[in-house]
């Protein structure tokens, strides 16, 4: 079953300038127990900004709208891919056990695949300049979706487990 995990803000933000501005040591263990063992795509933007690249235990996928500049890491780690973002569907259809990890735009592209949807949301309010609404993406896509479960982690963060529902 794929799946999209993301944290916003209370203000539905994802981040800024590229960087995620809070810091939730909870989110962070629950997100690495959520991808471990999986594979993850993500965008260019979203593997510039991890701290230690790839993610270890996990098949990386980077989605690419344009020339990148890694290639000695694609070269030289097994663990990592570099592929056209235009191949979304195909890679979600056959890796049904796949989770987008963002940014903004690959979750825009995938939201339509996916079957799951894990979103975390940071009690913070801090300004963003990049945001996703779940609720306002689903009805553009025209997707009805179902809140299956929901947790709160150890320092507070909301975790909502919502799965799309076939018409």
């Amino acid at each position: 079953m794929s799946k999209m995990i993301l944290a916003t803000n209370n203000k539905g933000g994802l981040g800024i300038n590229n960087t995620i501005p809070w810091h939730s040591p909870a989110d962070f263990k629950h997100f690495k127990e959520e991808t471990t063992g999986k594979i993850v795509v993500m965008g260019y933007n979203t593997w510039k900004s991890l701290p230690h690249k790839p993610l270890p235990g996990r098949l990386n996928i980077v989605l690419l709208s344009r020339d990148y500049t890694d290639r000695d890491i694609v070269d030289s780690d097994p663990s990592v891919l570099f592929m056209s973002e235009s191949l979304i569907f195909s890679i979600i259809h056959h890796n049904p056990d796949c989770v987008i990890i963002g940014g903004a735009r690959i979750y825009e592209l995938a939201l339509p695949f996916i079957d799951t949807i894990v979103l975390s949301t940071i009690d913070d309010d801090t300004d963003c300049d990049t945001f996703f609404n779940l609720e306002s993406r689903a009805k553009e896509n025209y997707m009805k979706l179902e809140l299956s479960k929901v947790k709160v982690l150890d320092d507070g963060t909301l975790v909502e487990y919502w799965n799309k529902l076939e018409f």
